[in-house]
């Protein structure tokens, strides 16, 4: 949606856009990294490019999804003795990254 020569996106098509699950947008909303405004409806909207600036910004914090695991984290993602919840508390990462550090560095689930 275009308002006043700025494109909008709603959370649904914020979320498509970055590349994340809609519940990621409604946190950095909450979190105050992205800004929602109201325009004519109910629905609450983002600007597109503040969308993309939270994404860069995603990757590169602490846990974030561009990041490399650092030898500790992996150590701790690959002991089986932790399980993924475990495991995403004591590096920071998020649970799908430790299922899928699993998956890529230390065989079969």
């Amino acid at each position: 949606m275009t308002h006043n020569g700025i494109e909008y996106a709603s959370v649904r098509g914020a979320a498509q856009t970055a590349g994340v699950v809609e519940q990621t947008v409604r946190d950095w909303i909450a979190s105050g990294r992205l800004t929602a405004v109201r325009l004519p409806g109910r629905r609450l909207w983002m600007r597109v490019d503040e969308v993309h600036a939270a994404k860069e910004e995603s990757k590169s914090a602490p846990g974030g999804r561009g990041r490399a695991f650092t030898e500790q984290e992996l150590k701790v993602a690959l002991d089986r003795s932790f399980t993924d919840r475990e495991a995403s508390i004591l590096t920071g990462r998020s649970v799908p990254a430790i299922r899928k550090a699993r998956q890529n560095y230390g065989g079969a689930s």
